[in-house]
């Protein structure tokens, strides 16, 4: 899957959602039959209207995973993104430039 901008297009790995979280079932929930395999669901993500450059290349979406804050980040002259720790590649005043300049919805760019 791809998220489309006016500028480029990104792989996603997940489907941007509304408002669902990831999380494991346990074994017994629905059925209560054990051994099934656990349910999950895609996590809270926040796509920004506008990408954020960045040293190693651009962060285009936040998203909260089992307490910590990841950021997307499509690396320099890569069409992927990896979501990683957004103290690796963000520091204050980009963070602060990002929320002026950018709008952030649950649907995609």
């Amino acid at each position: 899957m791809h998220i489309r901008y006016h500028r480029a297009a990104v792989e996603i790995d997940e489907a941007p959602t509304h408002g669902s979280q990831r999380e494991s079932a346990s074994p017994t929930s629905d059925t209560g039959s054990p051994g099934r395999p656990p349910v999950s669901q895609p996590l809270p993500t926040l796509w920004a209207s506008r990408t954020l450059p960045v040293r190693q290349g651009r962060v285009i979406g936040v998203r909260l995973r089992a307490s910590a804050i990841e950021v997307a980040l499509v690396a320099a002259g890569a069409d992927t993104l990896t979501w990683v720790d957004p103290n690796s590649v963000l520091d204050e005043s980009q963070v602060d430039q990002w929320l002026r300049t950018a709008r952030f919805s649950r649907s995609g760019g």
